[in-house]
């Protein structure tokens, strides 16, 4: 379990103000770590140090597990205290990491079928990158910089901060997961064929589970089930204009094409402490006065600005 926590960590946390040079036994050993917390077989790929002091790999290919593959063009990391994760197995003070052409590579067992599948999966590629800290005194973890761009026309942007966050050693980790939670988030998504090629078919296959009605008539029941629990929502939450986007954008699922922007705060955080009510509600229990306590301070802006009518 710590080791999973450190490895969750290792992804959210971590630029200061001024990242190390990494050497080359920084480079290999941080690689080595990674898959050790994870309890991965070490990818044995060619690690090298660029002459900016970035860690780089071309052209890899590594297991996630028994039936996939990641396949990565060029992928690139550098960190601040790197000897924490190599020596402790605790995240870096921070870290950057940025890949291209990334793609998941079914494995089949038919060597025929799993290299058309590699053809087909490259189409499907994404281009990524992610740029976080750990602030030690206000412990607090903040991304400055989040991306995954599938082409020209489709992207996800995020940054955030999460606060409560304590990555002093180990125990500390344990004992914050009880405190942590989400302080801020911002969000920009450009939908043009992304999310029909990435979520629609495993979001699908979850929801849309009554097979003797059409997947049409379903889909538009779930819409106004949605529409109908955000209303639900408190004004101070969620504002008309907001609740009206949000609207929007839901009703124009499972093809949107347009740009949705959400911009989130909450105070105090929303993390175990804030939703705990949820755990002991009872069927009798009005929604809409469940929500106001769960997500009293909460404040959530929405814009969905289509590209077509």
């Amino acid at each position: 379990m710590k080791h999973t926590l450190a490895a969750i960590a290792i992804c959210a946390a971590a630029p200061a103000l001024a990242q190390d040079r990494m050497s080359l036994d920084q480079c290999v050993q941080s690689w080595d770590a990674v898959f050790g917390l994870t309890g991965l077989p070490i990818a044995q790929l060619q690690v090298d140090v660029d002459s900016s002091g970035w860690c780089v790999i071309q052209e890899g290919t590594f297991a996630i597990e028994v039936a996939s593959r990641i396949r990565v063009d060029s992928l690139k990391w550098r960190a601040s205290e790197i000897d924490r994760l190599i020596s402790d197995g605790l995240p870096p003070r921070s870290i950057e990491i940025y890949g291209e052409r990334l793609g998941v590579l079914p494995q089949t067992g038919d060597p025929v079928y799993d290299y058309l599948l590699g053809l087909q999966t490259r189409e499907t590629e994404v281009d990524f990158g992610v740029s976080a800290r750990w602030d030690g005194v206000q412990n607090a973890v903040v991304v400055d910089e989040g991306y995954v761009v599938f082409d020209e026309t489709n992207r996800i942007d995020v940054t955030g901060r999460m606060e409560g966050v304590d990555l002093t050693d180990m125990a500390s980790i344990q004992t914050s997961v009880g405190t942590m939670g989400l302080k801020s988030l911002e969000l920009k998504a450009t939908f043009d064929g992304w999310f029909e090629d990435y979520l629609a078919l495993e979001l699908g296959v979850a929801v849309l589970t009554k097979p003797d009605v059409a997947p049409e008539v379903q889909v538009a029941g779930l819409q106004q089930h949605a529409v109908g629990f955000i209303a639900e929502f408190p004004d101070a939450v969620l504002p008309d204009v907001a609740r009206d986007a949000l609207s929007a954008f839901i009703m124009d699922l499972p093809t949107p094409r347009g740009t949705l922007q959400v911009q989130l705060n909450a105070d105090p955080v929303i993390g175990a402490r804030r939703l705990a009510p949820l755990r002991f509600a009872n069927a009798e229990q009005d929604q809409r006065d469940l929500l106001e306590i769960v997500l009293d301070g909460v404040r959530l802006l929405v814009t969905w600005s289509p590209t077509r009518e």
